[in-house]
């Protein structure tokens, strides 16, 4: 499950589970433990929201309670890795903030919490009720000692808690549903479309034009850079593997210590080498002098791969003409190496690539081409009312797709396509070719309506109901956050972005810790 978190750590399935955790976190905030660890500098500032400042040992209480609602969840599978992928700590402290905006609100609003109502909202807790169910003060007392909270403490937050119950109820019962806001919402969902369609693409205008072989080479000489052959290199080297050395160790049986002992004649043999080099000897004669096999490479590029290795490739081009490298490491083994002859970039004769330059050239040339077909293929299909004549004088398949409903975000057969979406729903029987070409990725389409299913409106009847509820908690969930959003718009809000170890996004201010 860890894994799917975090490839899909931005995706719906855990911004549910954030947002689950906040609607929970104010109403659950006074039951909640108290954080017992550190990670945060005493006596800083996370935030000051229209000058009231957050400290940080409020942010660390928000941030364990919310650590506690996903290590709930997932159990063993939580990590910090997690937590800071999810920008745990950013989220606690927009708790925090958000807090602080509503209670100023519910404030402007007057809403206020009764003593009545809290007393009534303290004998609703299953947990301070005795056998019979009734509110029980002795259990009340021990309940709040064991969770380390005074009563004065808990009361407080409680009456934090349904100050902001408050105001959300205040928010989402202003928000109201139609029966026609039920319906198109019904519709959006049920009505259901599919479409003919003519697919034009770079291929079908490709095919449309000629390149002349003036346009190449003029082509060829303007970009003559990029048709250069790499520099290649000619090299020597010789090799000294560890495993020839170990016949020259004596008296050690443990199979460790003689292959250490190896590697270290192997690699003293081959400095010793390096340091017998006379004046300007090639490593031929070197390899000559004292026995070692020298292999000799054809001209390489940077890419290729000498014994097998990127890394021995690399050090070697490093070197310059002639220069006999230093002792080189490389899978296992040691290696001397010279380079004999460089060979400079060179342009590639224009027959070598004349294929390569006349297709990019058609391509080009085809993408103004393929608009240009596709609106004469348009054309023609709105001339005949239907996509047979285009299809038949183009030599086009005509394609259709499945259903598809107003609800879903993409066209069967076609893919994610917001444009032709939207104008399929905008066909009747009366308009039932698309008025222009659609593009969409790299193509042009050329729609017509295939068949229509509209919403029924009896089923609607019969589903108002539940869609009514289901609608209504949405928009109540859009309309109260869109206020909040509304409100953090309007405050004075300074955010300490270095103690969450967070980017300053637009270098937001950040509170003076002197304030």
């Amino acid at each position: 499950m860890l894994s799917v978190i975090r490839k899909y750590s931005g995706s719906w399935v855990i911004k549910a589970m954030l947002v689950a955790v906040a609607v929970t976190f104010f109403s659950g905030w006074a039951m909640l433990g108290y954080f017992r660890r550190g990670g945060f500098k005493s006596g800083e500032y996370a935030a000051i929201v229209n000058g009231k400042r957050i400290p940080t040992d409020r942010l660390e209480k928000s941030y364990q309670n919310l650590e506690d609602r996903f290590r709930q969840k997932l159990g063993e599978q939580f990590s910090e890795e997690l937590a800071q992928r999810l920008h745990l700590k950013q989220q606690a402290l927009n708790f925090l903030i958000n807090r602080e905006l509503i209670l100023t609100e519910a404030d402007r609003l007057h809403l206020q919490v009764t003593d009545i109502e809290l007393r009534d909202n303290l004998a609703q807790f299953p947990a301070f009720k005795d056998a019979d169910g009734k509110f029980n003060p002795a259990r009340y007392q021990q309940v709040l000692r064991f969770q380390h909270m005074t009563p004065e403490e808990f009361e407080d937050n409680e009456k934090i808690a349904l100050r902001i119950a408050k105001f959300e109820h205040f928010v989402k019962d202003s928000v109201r549903i139609t029966d026609q806001d039920l319906f198109s919402a019904f519709v959006r969902e049920n009505e259901r479309a599919r479409i003919q369609y003519l697919r034009i693409g770079p291929e079908e205008g490709a095919r449309r034009v000629k390149v002349t072989r003036a346009e190449v080479e003029k082509y060829y000489r303007e970009h003559l850079q990029d048709f250069q052959n790499l520099a290649r290199r000619r090299v020597q080297y010789l090799t000294l593997d560890p495993a020839g050395f170990k016949n020259q160790v004596t008296g050690v049986s443990d199979p460790t210590q003689l292959e250490d002992k190896a590697n270290r004649l192997a690699f003293e043999s081959a400095q010793k080498l390096r340091k017998d080099i006379q004046g300007n000897e090639i490593l031929s004669s070197l390899a000559k002098r004292s026995g070692y096999p020298v292999k000799e490479t054809g001209l390489l590029i940077a890419s290729d791969l000498i014994e097998g290795s990127g890394e021995l490739t690399g050090r070697i081009f490093a070197l310059n003409p002639n220069e006999i490298s230093p002792v080189i490491s490389a899978g296992g083994k040691y290696y001397l190496a010279q380079v004999m002859e460089v060979t400079p970039p060179q342009p590639r004769p224009l027959s070598e690539v004349y294929a390569q330059i006349e297709g990019k050239l058609k391509q080009e040339k085809g993408k103004t081409e393929t608009l240009t077909m596709a609106t004469e293929v348009l054309a023609s299909v709105q001339q005949a009312k239907n996509l047979e004549r285009g299809a038949r004088r183009f030599s086009l398949p005509k394609k259709t797709t499945g259903f598809f409903s107003r609800g879903s975000n993409s066209i069967p057969e076609i893919g994610n396509a917001p444009e032709i979406f939207e104008a399929a729903f905008q066909l009747s029987q009366e308009k039932p070719i698309g008025e222009k070409v659609y593009p969409q990725d790299n193509y042009y389409y050329v729609i017509a309506l295939a068949d229509r299913q509209t919403a029924d409106r009896e089923r609607f009847m019969k589903e108002k109901d539940d869609l009514k509820e289901k609608l209504l908690k949405m928009k109540q969930d859009i309309a109260f956050q869109g206020y909040i959003m509304n409100l953090r718009e309007q405050a004075d809000l300074k955010i300490n972005f270095e103690l969450l170890g967070e980017p300053n996004p637009a270098n937001q201010p950040q509170p003076d810790q002197g304030q």
